[in-house]
């Protein structure tokens, strides 16, 4: 796989180098994968303000309660400690179902707190075996991710 060095707001990391590269206000830079027979895939970073007291205990509970509420079939696979580098932080892989793409999906999210914002970073991808290719090429960009 090709990549290249992706420079985003306060970030760095490395891309393939045939994916389609979007934003929106809420999102600071998705990746999307070129189509593909099991369907689509991306990785989003986000990168938020959070007020001063807010912890990474409590935006991992929020986040799962709303996640358990909002996905239908909400699965929690694997929930652990995320740490590399000088970033700690929560990992976990969790699987639903989307009615708009009648198909389960599977993400793994990396949350983490460093002073007074809020890094999520959302790999996302059909929960199909043909589609399990692609958990290396996220591992690759979760790998490279770094703050500048």
């Amino acid at each position: 796989m090709k990549t290249m060095n992706f420079e985003g707001p306060g970030f760095t990391m490395q891309i393939p180098t045939d994916w389609f590269i979007t934003s929106t206000p809420q999102i600071q830079a998705m990746f999307v994968s070129p189509p593909r027979k099991g369907g689509r895939a991306n990785f989003m970073v986000n990168v938020r303000p959070l007020d001063m007291d807010v912890t990474l205990d409590q935006v991992v509970k929020t986040s799962l309660e709303t996640q358990k509420k909002e996905y239908d079939k909400f699965e929690l696979l694997e929930s652990a400690i995320y740490s590399k580098d000088n970033l700690t932080g929560h990992q976990r892989l969790y699987k639903w179902f989307s009615k708009e793409n009648n198909a389960t999906i599977r993400q793994r999210q990396i949350i983490i707190v460093t002073g007074q914002m809020l890094i999520t970073l959302t790999s996302t991808r059909t929960d199909l075996k043909i589609m399990e290719e692609l958990d290396d090429v996220f591992a690759q960009m979760l790998e490279s991710f770094k703050l500048s």
